[in-house]
């Protein structure tokens, strides 16, 4: 996933009329947000998936995994 990113970031056709300021890229607190996002979702699911297999399934950890499925 991270190497999806760090190429559409810097790789595709910057878009210059809808981000003039930092020249047709993203602005960087976007893309530092996706980053830390993504990893504190990742760091969550290998936290909670151990548990639930452990724990046995409840609607939380059922939850919590539903919601994780981004960070793959």
């Amino acid at each position: 996933m991270k190497l999806v990113i760090g190429f559409a970031l810097w790789m595709l056709p910057a878009n210059r009329k809808r981000f003039p300021e930092t020249r047709g890229r993203y602005p960087a607190s976007t893309v530092w947000w996706s980053y830390w996002l993504l990893n504190l979702g990742l760091m969550a699911r290998v936290i909670v998936e151990p548990a639930a297999s452990m724990m046995g399934a409840t609607t939380v950890t059922n939850l919590l995994l539903i919601l994780m499925r981004g960070s793959e």
